[in-house]
């Protein structure tokens, strides 16, 4: 299947579960036979989207699959322990739900960019598209040549540890430069507030003394939904960098990547060796350098 396609029925899939979620009066579902059919094909997104990730964003699709083990983890403690509105479980639940549909939203994205950028391939073949629509012919010959040391494996970037909410910056980048822009500033503006301290704090404090001193450790919250959503956001700047000429030297000017080469030699201290070659932001141009050194 491909991915465009994959993402068109990963909507369906969700749609199709949050119809059949209905219940009446009684708490019994509307639609039980079709809700069957629901969980089989939301089974196969999941098992489908986690294959076609593997490869190129490995991170992402492990926490594609965590989250949504999470999500049915908690969904069936809920309904075995019937546990009270307002209790621990009902918000990890709920928090839980929000994670997976950002996480959900985004392997969605994904697979409309990639699918959009082998449409482009597909059309001009012997034309490179990136998928961002440059041509070569707008970019520079440093970054074509980049571009071929990449898709070669003898080179590729990486992110600065130093660089903590990944998938905030990413995000921020994201709502700047697609469109709809307001949709995505709205997101943005969501995210942010989800994983601040100055939401969870305040919010864990007066949980803490209304209902339980548990609630305190809703502390900790932005931690994790950065530390979670880290590996994701370190997937998808890479990719954009290498097809995106601008964000790469905009991250570059800030020192927030680097070139290295994938050839490794021995080393004492290092178990799995160091790079040969290391291009680095921080005393080197790359446009230099990326000719002298390969």
């Amino acid at each position: 299947m491909k991915n465009k396609t994959l993402a068109i029925f990963g909507i369906g899939t969700y749609i199709l579960g949050v119809i059949t979620s209905a219940t009446d009066l009684e708490g019994n579902f509307e639609f039980p036979i079709v809700l069957i059919i629901s969980g089989i094909a939301t089974s196969m997104f999941i098992v489908m989207a986690t294959i076609h990730l593997w490869k190129k964003f490995k991170y992402a699709s492990i926490i594609f699959v965590f989250s949504t083990i999470i999500l049915y983890a908690l969904t069936a403690i809920q309904e075995i322990a019937l546990p009270q509105y307002g209790s621990l479980i009902i918000i990890l639940l709920n928090v839980a739900k929000v994670i997976n549909f950002i996480i959900f939203i985004y392997v969605i994205c994904l697979f409309l960019e990639i699918g959009k950028h082998e449409n482009q391939e597909n059309k001009a073949i012997n034309t490179p598209i990136n998928s961002y629509g440059l041509t070569p012919a707008k970019m520079s010959r440093e970054f074509l040549r980049l571009q071929n040391l990449i898709k070669e494996k003898k080179v590729e970037l990486r992110l600065k540890k130093s660089m903590k909410d990944t998938f905030g910056v990413w995000i921020y980048w994201f709502s700047e430069t697609k469109k709809p822009k307001l949709f995505w500033k709205a997101f943005f503006i969501f995210y942010w507030l989800f994983s601040s301290e100055w939401f969870w704090i305040p919010f864990s404090i007066i949980l803490a003394i209304k209902v339980s001193p548990l609630y305190l450790l809703g502390i900790l919250m932005p931690f994790l939904i950065t530390r979670l959503l880290k590996p994701i956001g370190q997937g998808f700047m890479i990719y954009d960098a290498q097809n995106d000429e601008v964000l790469f030297d905009d991250l570059w000017a800030n020192k927030a990547i680097g070139i290295m080469s994938t050839a490794k030699h021995e080393s004492m201290i290092h178990k799995n060796g160091t790079p040969d070659i290391i291009i680095d932001p921080h005393n080197q141009d790359w446009r230099e350098q990326i000719n002298k050194k390969l």
